[in-house]
């Protein structure tokens, strides 16, 4: 997935880009009459919906974009965010005998699990980012269930049969 946030309004692509771009299109509409709740921005990488507040101009849409990004746990100039992670008493206690801080371990023990089979973490978050948008924005359209199955499988000649008569914007995000 090229772009970083797609817009959708019904089954339509609004926008689709760095989200500046984005929220930008979307701001035209809104200021061309358009109910803001009708349009979904969603965050491609992880497939995850977004709020943003259209209220003023655009460099007012665009500096409370910027704020909330900033925000956050975790060091966000070096990419990390915090986030707690669960385990049991006896993995606290092996994480403490490796030499490193836990949080040094766990990234280490992740990075080598990606480097062995680097195709299955990224399939397997496409599928799921994408499954998150068509999940809000195709809910109702025929065949959902076997789009799902498919795209879960890695059967891209299925998935572009199942999504043959949907709108196109919708059949150009699925089957890209």
């Amino acid at each position: 997935m090229k772009d970083p946030y797609i817009a959708f309004q019904g089954h339509t692509r609004v926008a689709a880009g760095p989200l500046e771009d984005t929220l930008a299109a979307v701001k035209r509409h809104i200021d061309q009459g358009t109910n803001p709740a009708a349009i979904l921005i969603f965050e491609l990488a992880s497939g995850r919906q977004r709020d943003f507040d259209f209220r003023g101009s655009l460099d007012d849409v665009l500096d409370r974009a910027r704020e909330s990004t900033a925000r956050g746990r975790g060091r966000p100039k070096l990419g990390v965010t915090s986030k707690e992670v669960t385990l049991l008493p006896r993995h606290w206690a092996w994480l403490a005998n490796q030499g490193k801080s836990p949080s040094a371990t766990l990234r280490s023990l992740v990075e080598d699990a990606m480097r062995r089979d680097p195709r299955a973490h990224t399939s397997q978050t496409d599928a799921e980012a994408l499954w998150r948008i068509l999940s809000a924005v195709a809910g109702n359209l025929p065949g959902l269930e076997e789009v799902s199955r498919s795209l879960f499988r890695g059967d891209a000649a299925t998935l572009a049969n199942l999504v043959a008569d949907w709108p196109e914007d919708l059949r150009d995000l699925v089957v890209g």
